[in-house]
């Protein structure tokens, strides 16, 4: 059985799909097989990925499934009540993958003839593995357990892979909840800025898209002025504000053509991008600061105490007599 599909697949167009492959009464028109027997023919493909089952939508399921040969693939689908996959075989790969298991999940005595996937899994109230023979390999790397999930007299032929795999017991049962203790783990490691929120928006990203939906520029803020700009465009505005101490009165404006014409030059016309407007403003009034930081340090002396700088008034040599 192959259940690949898109997250957005409606359920009623799953419960059509499942209709539609229903096993039909009656004697075979050809001599063939009886297609009561049968169901889903081998390799059919229906579409439940991403699906919100219940236990009324997985039943239906599972009695249409006549050939146990084929992929089972239920990835990102969200299973909201019990499911009981007891005595089940997958004579094909078991896919699922970032699975929702809300409630209770069965796999008593279910056979997995080949991999049973269930990387980044989430089960709510745990499962149940008892007496399963995996033959092919186990994967639970990144899943996790809300509680104590029973693999007792379970068979791994070829190895499992728990790596990474998180149990939560009773004190941090709920998302919510894993989600705060997950930001003060990360706090403990010197972590900054990654609260409850931050980890829930990691989670759905990741949840949805996978690695790429781990890339969030909010969780690290840039610390030195421009780190984020092109290095040409910062390079070119130093440059173009080497006269603001003989012309301080020159407009973000005027630095930001000047850094296009300097950029045009060295590069070529339009080969480098300037930032907006607010973007550049905000560099140039970071890169003066930085500047004045700079100057205040460099007109101290070795010691730490300003320099004495001579004033600028008339002074008398030693030997020139005064005014009479």
């Amino acid at each position: 059985m192959r259940c690949r599909s898109r997250p957005e697949r409606p359920r009623h167009l799953l419960r059509r799909a499942v209709g539609a492959v229903r096993p039909v009464p009656g004697p075979p028109a050809n001599g063939g097989p009886t297609p009561g027997a049968r169901g889903l023919s081998q390799d059919a493909a229906v579409n439940c990925r991403g699906v919100p089952f219940t236990r009324e939508l997985l039943e239906e399921l599972k009695a249409a499934v006549g050939d146990t040969s084929g992929e089972a693939s239920f990835g990102r689908a969200r299973l909201l009540e019990p499911v009981d996959f007891t005595g089940v075989t997958f004579t094909g790969e078991a896919f699922f993958w970032l699975a929702h298991f809300a409630d209770d999940a069965l796999f008593y005595e279910a056979i997995f003839n080949r991999d049973g996937v269930f990387e980044d899994a989430v089960f709510e109230l745990g499962g149940a593995f008892e007496h399963a023979d995996f033959q092919g390999s186990a994967w639970f790397q990144d899943t996790l357990f809300s509680s104590d999930t029973d693999f007792e007299h379970a068979r791994f032929s070829t190895g499992a892979l728990f790596s990474r795999a998180q149990v939560f017991g009773e004190a941090a049962h709920s998302l919510a909840e894993r989600e705060v203790v997950k930001s003060e783990e990360l706090a403990h490691c010197r972590i900054s800025g990654v609260s409850a929120r931050t980890v829930r928006r990691k989670r759905q990203g990741y949840q949805a898209y996978g690695s790429y939906g781990l890339v969030d520029g909010r969780t690290k803020r840039a610390e030195v002025p421009g780190t984020r700009q092109d290095l040409r465009v910062v390079e070119a505005l130093f440059i173009a504000q080497s006269d603001r101490l003989r012309s301080p009165l020159r407009s973000a404006g005027f630095y930001r053509r000047k850094t296009g014409l300097l950029l045009d030059d060295q590069y070529g016309s339009g080969a480098v991008h300037l930032p907006f407007r607010s973007t550049f403003q905000r560099l140039i009034k970071n890169i003066v600061a930085q500047h004045a930081a700079t100057s205040d340090h460099l007109e101290r002396s070795s010691d730490g105490l300003p320099s004495h700088r001579p004033h600028p008034q008339a002074t008398h040599c030693a030997g020139t007599p005064g005014p009479a």
